[in-house]
């Protein structure tokens, strides 16, 4: 498994998981380019592995970053992220694409929403989910609805 990240200002940089039993030093990574980008190769790791990156800073402590732009990561209270295999996800907003083309966005607004789905809203608790956290179908559609009433 392939694994990079983006560390500008680390002094090394590891990743650490399932696959190496969370050793800092099993699998440390090499800077490439002066833009502060690591990278490693990983034989063991698999699909469905967690893992985490550990950063060293250059005044010498560590840090265990999650993987930013993974696509799977573990459950709560667990902040690992999950080795995942997307290319056989079938896109379908080919129609969105397509109407995409036809804005400029020079001429019409564009308003980014950037939201954090355990914070922004919850169910009231409940017997059977004492955290109230939305499921992420659930959520996209409380979400959609309320872009729309923001205008």
């Amino acid at each position: 498994m392939y694994f990079a990240v983006w560390a500008p200002n680390a002094r090394a940089v590891s990743v650490v998981g399932e696959f190496n039993d969370w050793e800092d030093d099993a699998a440390p990574m090499e800077k490439v380019g002066p833009i502060g980008v690591w990278e490693t190769f990983v034989p063991g790791a698999k699909l469905g592995d967690l893992y985490k990156f550990c950063i060293r800073t250059m005044d010498g402590r560590e840090i265990y970053k999650a993987d930013p732009y993974a696509n799977w990561s573990e459950m709560r209270p667990g902040t690992a992220s999950r080795v995942a295999d997307i290319t056989k996800f079938v896109w379908s907003d080919g129609a969105w694409m397509e109407k995409r083309k036809q804005t400029d966005p020079k001429q019409q607004a564009l308003a980014i929403y950037e939201v954090h789905p355990g914070s922004w809203r919850k169910h009231p608790a409940s017997e059977a989910d004492p955290d109230g956290f939305y499921g992420y179908r659930e959520f996209a559609h409380a979400l959609a609805e309320y872009v729309k009433r923001m205008g």
